[in-house]
């Protein structure tokens, strides 16, 4: 993918997965009020919004029914309400936290 950008003459570099930056993007988060570990899918929508004019995300919605009312059959997680200690499940991150990050953006 490097090589990829190199041959159209950009600028941007592949930084996914560098260890360094996932520090500094989680810690980043962490000032903003997002504790803890970010999950990967996170990680990766701050990584689009640093380089996109615009993002649209799918399937990135922790309730069983959308804003209209309708019942939502994919979920980025197994859990059809918010993932983390706020619904006393498990996890290193915690989906419903991200999720109003998100929203507040």
């Amino acid at each position: 993918l490097q090589e990829g950008l190199e041959r159209n003459l950009t600028q941007l570099k592949i930084v996914y997965q560098n260890p360094v930056h996932y520090l500094d993007v989680s810690w980043y988060w962490s000032k903003q009020g997002l504790p803890g570990v970010i999950s990967s899918g996170f990680y990766m929508v701050t990584n689009a919004i640093m380089l996109c004019d615009e993002v649209t995300l799918y399937g990135f919605w922790p309730f069983p029914i959308n804003e209209r009312g309708a019942k939502v059959s994919f979920h980025y997680y197994f859990a059809p309400i918010f993932i983390g200690p706020a619904a006393g499940l498990e996890s290193v991150y915690d989906m419903g936290k991200e999720f109003m990050m998100i929203r507040k953006l």
